[in-house]
C-alpha cells in the first residue's frame, strides 16, 4: 500500500490520472505491474457482486482517453514578474 501511495503522489497526471492500463507512463515496476494484473483478474469478477457501483465506475473509467503526457517541468516553474 505504501508503494502504491508513493507512486500516485509522484504521478504527473495527479487528479486526471487515467486507469493504469491506459496510462502512457508506467509508474510501477514490471514485477509489481504483473502482481496488479493478477489481483485484478481475481478481484474484478468479485467486485461486481460485492460493490456493483464501484465496479460500474471502474468499468466506465476504462473508456476515458488518457490525457496527453505532461511536459517536464510544466506547472512547477514560476513565471517571471513583468518588468515595469
Amino acid at each position: 500500500m505504501t508503494y502504491a501511495e508513493r507512486r500516485i503522489e509522484k504521478c504527473p497526471f495527479h487528479e486526471e490520472k487515467p486507469p493504469c492500463a491506459k496510462c502512457p507512463i508506467h509508474c510501477y515496476q514490471p514485477r509489481i505491474r504483473e502482481q496488479v494484473r493478477q489481483v485484478m483478474r481475481y478481484s474484478g469478477p468479485r467486485m461486481i457482486l460485492q460493490h456493483p457501483w464501484f465496479a460500474l465506475r471502474h468499468w466506465l473509467d476504462g473508456f476515458k482517453k488518457a490525457p496527453p503526457r505532461p511536459q517536464k517541468g510544466s506547472g512547477t516553474a514560476r513565471q517571471a514578474a513583468p518588468s515595469p
